[in-house]
C-alpha cells in the first residue's frame, strides 16, 4: 500500500476513534498558566516609530565613537593649524645690525622669531647698520658685515630656495659649518671665484682690486671659470684678482679670519648640547 492510500485510511477511521473526556485539572492548570503568564509578560502594541527604550538607548550609542572621532580629528586640525614654524634660521648673539632686510622687506634686529621665519623661504638677506650672525639649524652660520647681502639659489620649479648654495655679494662674508653638516655640500660664489664646501671654516672678502678667500679650519675646493678646482688649506688665502690674471697663494690674512674665529665661539655655544 503506498503511503497516500495509508494516509486516507487513517483519516477514514478517526471519526470511529474514542472521545476522552479532559480532566479538571488539567483545564484548570492551562487555565492559570495562561491568564499569570498574560499578567507577567502582558503584550503591547508598539507603533513603527515608537521602539522600546533599550532600543532607542541601544541605536544611541552607535553615533557617540563617531561623534569621538570627529571632535578629535578637528583638536588635532586646531594644533596642527596654531603650530609654530619650524625655526630653521636664528639669529645669533653678536648681532649689531640694526636692520635686516629679507627679500628686501626692512626687519628690526629685535625681532629675530620674524626673521628667522622669513628666512625660511627667502631669496635673500642682507644687514644694515652693523653686521648679521644667522645659522641655518645645526648646518652652518653665517656673518654678514654692513651692507654686504646673500642670495639663496632658487630650487627647481617650485618656488623655494636652496640653502646650500649662497651667492655672495659686498663687503664680505663669514661661513662656519656646523655639527649637522656631515654628509651636506655648499656652494658660495662671489664674482668669478666658486667655493665647493664639504666641512669648514672660511672668509671671503670682496676687495676693489680683487676677492680675498681665507681658510680658518678645514678644506675648500676653489674654482674659476678658467681652472679647474682646486684645494685652500686651513690658514692659507687665495687671492682672485678681478683683472682676471692668475690666482695668488699665501698665508691667511689675520684681519680676514678674526672675525670668522669669533663667529665660530659663537655659533658653537649656540650648539652645544
Amino acid at each position: 500500500m503506498s503511503d497516500e492510500a495509508r494516509e486516507r485510511e487513517l483519516e477514514r477511521g478517526l471519526p470511529n476513534l474514542p472521545a476522552h473526556p479532559v480532566r479538571p485539572e488539567f483545564k484548570s492548570a492551562l487555565r492559570e498558566r495562561f491568564l499569570f503568564g498574560a499578567a507577567s509578560d502582558p503584550q503591547v502594541d508598539v507603533m513603527p516609530d515608537e521602539r522600546p527604550h533599550h532600543q532607542r538607548a541601544s541605536s544611541g550609542r552607535n553615533w557617540k565613537p563617531w561623534v569621538a572621532l570627529a571632535a578629535a580629528a578637528c583638536i588635532a586640525a586646531a594644533l596642527w593649524l596654531s603650530k609654530p614654524a619650524p625655526r630653521h634660521w636664528q639669529v645669533l648673539p653678536g648681532s649689531s645690525a640694526t636692520l635686516v632686510r629679507v627679500n628686501g622687506d626692512a626687519l628690526a634686529i629685535a625681532e629675530s622669531e620674524l626673521i628667522g621665519n622669513a628666512l625660511n623661504d627667502a631669496r635673500s638677506v642682507s644687514a644694515e647698520g652693523g653686521s648679521l650672525r644667522l645659522c641655518y639649524r645645526d648646518q652652518y652660520a653665517i656673518e654678514l658685515p654692513a651692507g654686504a647681502r646673500v642670495d639663496f639659489a632658487a630650487f627647481g620649479n617650485t618656488g623655494g630656495t636652496d640653502p646650500y648654495t649662497l651667492s655672495s655679494s659686498g663687503l664680505a662674508l663669514r661661513v662656519v659649518t656646523g655639527p649637522g653638516f656631515h654628509g651636506h655640500e655648499m656652494r658660495v660664489r662671489s664674482a668669478d671665484a666658486l667655493l665647493h664646501v664639504t666641512g669648514t671654516a672660511f672668509a671671503v672678502d670682496n676687495c676693489p682690486d680683487g676677492i680675498c678667500i681665507c681658510g680658518l679650519a678645514g678644506r675648500i675646493a676653489l674654482q674659476r671659470k678658467d681652472t679647474g678646482e682646486k684645494p685652500l688649506e686651513a690658514g692659507k688665502q687665495c687671492w682672485f684678482p678681478k683683472d682676471g690674471s692668475a690666482l695668488g697663494w699665501g698665508d691667511a690674512h689675520e684681519a680676514h679670519v678674526a672675525p670668522v674665529r669669533e663667529l665660530e665661539a659663537a655659533a658653537r655655544e649656540h650648539w652645544k648640547p
